[in-house]
């Protein structure tokens, strides 16, 4: 399969996503690493992966990555990905959208941690509940990375 591999900081593609990128080489995939351009995509390269760059705005302003949606959904259309795997909840978010749009067959987002907690005002929590049920609509698998957040979803 061809699997891409989705998150917004280069940081986290090398430091928590490498290990799983090499283990799917391994298996026989082919696979892409997506992320802001930094000194750690460099590194994921050095090791023999291939990685696209994509500006991601960190923030939750949502009219703000428009254009990053765009972007992605020409990526992956581009590239036929058979699963686009997102990580990191502004680019798990941004990039099931343009994944969607792009007519990707199996959407995977791992939740390292959810967006939203209840310290937050309510209306704030609420419209951040609502937007990552709304993306659980068309995700395919989701992975929680604790017992609490699998509660959550």
């Amino acid at each position: 399969m061809k699997i891409c591999q989705l998150c917004n900081l280069d940081f986290t593609l090398y430091h928590f996503l490498l290990p799983l990128m090499r283990g799917m080489e391994r298996a026989g995939h082919e696979v892409v690493g997506v992320c802001s351009q930094g000194p750690f995509a460099e590194m994921v390269r050095e090791e023999g992966f291939r990685v696209e760059s994509v500006s991601f705005d960190r923030s939750f302003k949502i009219f703000r990555h428009a254009a990053t949606i765009g972007e992605l959904a020409a990526l992956f259309r581009r590239e036929k990905f058979d699963i686009v795997h997102v990580h990191n909840p502004v680019a798990a978010l941004v990039g099931r959208v343009a994944a969607r749009r792009a007519g990707v067959a199996c959407i995977v987002y791992t939740a390292h941690g959810f967006y939203f907690h209840e310290h937050m005002p309510v209306l704030k929590r609420g419209f951040f509940i609502a937007l990552e049920w709304l993306a659980g609509r068309v995700t395919h698998v989701l992975f929680t990375q604790s017992a609490e957040d699998a509660e959550t979803a």
